[in-house]
């Protein structure tokens, strides 16, 4: 049950992570392309 928890855990935080990372690039893109 415990190891099922932590596993859990990972998958949340690299999700976030991820979900995270994809904003920074997505706002990064949406200014680059409005100053071109």
């Amino acid at each position: 049950m415990n190891d099922l928890m932590s596993q859990a855990v990972d998958l949340m935080i690299a999700g976030m992570g991820f979900v995270f990372a994809f904003l920074v690039i997505l706002v990064f893109a949406t200014t680059f392309m409005s100053k071109l």
